[in-house]
C-alpha cells in the first residue's frame, strides 16, 4: 500500500490497490469502499474486491444500515452478520466507509482505523496529483494561447508599422523635395509651412516608433546585435538627428571634445536611446541655452552625460521620471510627446547591461548619465573600402506613391533608376540591367523581399551588388547580417531620411554628370 502513495495512480486506481491489499491481508469474503457524494446525499460504491453481495453494495443514505451508521457516527460499526464498517476520516470528518464482509483475520479497532487512514491518505495524494495534472494542462493550454497571441501581435505590429510608415515616407519625401527647391522656388511663407510639415512628419514617425519599440521591449522580444562602436561618434550622430528641434528653442547642442570611447551592443537601439535623451533636453531647456553632451570613461565604465539648463526636476518626481507616460509639472506644448521616451531609454540601456541615473536641482536643469561596460578592445570594426561604380539603381517598392517620389528624388540628383513593384519584376530587371545598387523593400504585395536578396546573393554575377533595405516594418533589419553570404549593406527605416540615404548611395554609385 505504501508504494501506491508515490505511484502516478488515479483515485480509482488507488482505491482498487488498497482494497486488494486489505482484502488479502484480512482474508475477507468481500471488501468494498463507499464514498459520500454531497450532491447526491448518498454513500456511493467506489470499488470492491471479492465475492459481491448485491444487498450490501447498493448506495446507502447516511444513518441507514451498517455503512450509513458508521458514516454518521464516525465510529466503527459491526452487525450480527459479520459486516464490519470502518469510517474513512479526513481531519475527523467522515468522507466514506471501508466495509469488510466475513473477515477471517481479526484485528483491533486501531488496526482497522489505520488501514482506513492509509486509504484516505492514498486518495488525498491521488486527488492532489490529479488536480496538479489538470492545472498543468490548463497552464500549457494558456501558455500556448499566449504564445499564439504574441505571434499575432508581432504580425500586427509589423503590418501596422509598414502600413503607417509607407504613406508617411511619401509625404515626407515630397516635403523634402519642396524644401530642396525641386518643385520650384518657395516663398518665405511656403517654406515655413513646408518646414512645419517636415518637422511634424518626423514627430509622427518618432511617435509610431516609440509605441512599437516599447511594445517590443516590454515583451522582451527585441533582438539586439552585439558589435563594438564608438560612443562619442554615436552621440554626435544622435545630436545631428535632433538638430531640427534646436531652432524651436534657440538651443545649441555641444558635444564636448574627448577621445573616443568604445562599447559593445546594438548601435541602432542605443542611437535611439541617446537621441531621446537629447530631444528631452532640448524640449525642456531654456531658450538660448546649451545642451551639453559629454562622453568619457572611468574605472572600466563608459559614461555618457546629457545636461540641459532648464527648470529642473522636482525631487518628488525623480523616482517617477523613467515611468511610462509620466510628465512632470510644467510640461509645455513643445515638450508634448508620447510620454515613452525616457522609459524607452531605460529599457534599452538595461538590455545592454547598463544603468541610467538622473540628477537635478530645481532651477538649474537636469543631467542624465548612462553607464555601460567599456569594450576592452577599444577599436572599431574595419569598414569595407567602397569605390563608386557606374550603373543604374534598382528600386523594388510596392507602394506606388513611395516608388514614384523616391525615383523622382534620385533622378533629380543625377542618378539613373529602374523601378518595379514585385519580386518577379525585380528578378527580371536584375538580369537585364545588372544594377550598381539595389534599394529593396521587404514587404512586397507580390512576393517577399528576402527572396529577392537570396536571389542576388546566390547569383555569381550579382552577389557583390550592394543592397540597401528600406522598410516601414518594425524590426525589419533583425536577422540580417552586414557580412557573409546573406549580407545587406545598409538599412533605412521609413519615413526615409533622404539626405542620409543620398549620401550613402553616392558612396556606392557614381552620379551622372
Amino acid at each position: 500500500m505504501a508504494r501506491s502513495l508515490v505511484r502516478t495512480s488515479s483515485p480509482s486506481d488507488v482505491i482498487k490497490e488498497h482494497l486488494a491489499a486489505i482484502h488479502e491481508l484480512v482474508r475477507a469474503k468481500s471488501t468494498f469502499a463507499s464514498l459520500f457524494e454531497p450532491e447526491k446525499g448518498l454513500l456511493v460504491l467506489a470499488g470492491s474486491r471479492g465475492r459481491a453481495d448485491e444487498a450490501k453494495l447498493v448506495a446507502s443514505e447516511p444513518g441507514e444500515g451498517t455503512v450509513g451508521q458508521a458514516f454518521s457516527s464516525a465510529t466503527i460499526v459491526e452487525d450480527e452478520d459479520g459486516h464490519l464498517a470502518v469510517p474513512l476520516l479526513d481531519a475527523g470528518r467522515a468522507v466514506g466507509v471501508l466495509s469488510l464482509l466475513g473477515a477471517r483475520n481479526k484485528a483491533s479497532k486501531e488496526v482497522w482505523s489505520a488501514l482506513a487512514g492509509h486509504l484516505v491518505a492514498g486518495l488525498h495524494v491521488a486527488q492532489l496529483r490529479d488536480a496538479s495534472l489538470r492545472r498543468t494542462r490548463d497552464l500549457e493550454t494558456a501558455l500556448a494561447g499566449l504564445k499564439s497571441l504574441d505571434e499575432t501581435r508581432d504580425k500586427l505590429i509589423g503590418n501596422v508599422s509598414h502600413t503607417l510608415r509607407s504613406p508617411l515616407a511619401t509625404i515626407k519625401a515630397n516635403v523634402e523635395l519642396g524644401l530642396m527647391n525641386r518643385l520650384g522656388e518657395l516663398t518665405k511663407k511656403q517654406r515655413t509651412a513646408f518646414e512645419v510639415c517636415h518637422r511634424n512628419c518626423d514627430r509622427l514617425a518618432r511617435l509610431i516608433n516609440d509605441m512599437l519599440l516599447m511594445s517590443k521591449l516590454q515583451g522582451e522580444r527585441m533582438k539586439l546585435s552585439d558589435k563594438p562602436f564608438g560612443l562619442r561618434a554615436l552621440a554626435q550622430e544622435a545630436a545631428g538627428s535632433r538638430a531640427g528641434l534646436t531652432s524651436l528653442t534657440n538651443t545649441t547642442i555641444d558635444v564636448q571634445r574627448a577621445s573616443e570611447v568604445y562599447v559593445k551592443g546594438d548601435r541602432e537601439r542605443l542611437l535611439e536611446a541617446v537621441a531621446h535623451l537629447i530631444e528631452n533636453a532640448i524640449l525642456y531647456n531654456r531658450r538660448g541655452e546649451r545642451v551639453e553632451i559629454c562622453v568619457g570613461a572611468e574605472d572600466g565604465i563608459a559614461l555618457l552625460q546629457v545636461k540641459d539648463h532648464g527648470a529642473g526636476i522636482h525631487p518628488d518626481d525623480l523616482p517617477k521620471i523613467f515611468d511610462r507616460f509620466f510628465r512632470g509639472p510644467g510640461t509645455t506644448p513643445l515638450s508634448g510627446g508620447s510620454g515613452l521616451g525616457l522609459a524607452i531609454v531605460r529599457q534599452i540601456v538595461h538590455a545592454h547591461g547598463g544603468a541610467i541615473t538622473v540628477e537635478s536641482t530645481p532651477g538649474e536643469g537636469a543631467t542624465f548619465t548612462v553607464k555601460m561596460p567599456l569594450f576592452a578592445g577599444a577599436v572599431s570594426a574595419a569598414s569595407r573600402v567602397v569605390e563608386p561604380r557606374d550603373g543604374v539603381i534598382l528600386l523594388v517598392e510596392d507602394d506606388t506613391d513611395c516608388r514614384e517620389v523616391v525615383t523622382q528624388v534620385l533622378e533629380s540628383e543625377g542618378l539613373s533608376v529602374v523601378a518595379t513593384a514585385d519580386s518577379a519584376g525585380a528578378r527580371a530587371l536584375l538580369t537585364a540591367s545588372k544594377p550598381a545598387l539595389v534599394l529593396l523593400d521587404l514587404r512586397l504585395g507580390e512576393g517577399d523581399g528576402r527572396r529577392v536578396l537570396e536571389h542576388i546573393r546566390g547569383d555569381a554575377g550579382l552577389a557583390n551588388t550592394p543592397v540597401f533595405v528600406i522598410s516601414g516594418a518594425a524590426d525589419s533589419a533583425a536577422g540580417f547580417l552586414y557580412d557573409g553570404p546573406e549580407r545587406i549593406d545598409g538599412f533605412f527605416e521609413k519615413p526615409l531620411n533622404l539626405p542620409r540615404l543620398l549620401d550613402r548611395i553616392r558612396e556606392y554609385v557614381r552620379v551622372v554628370a
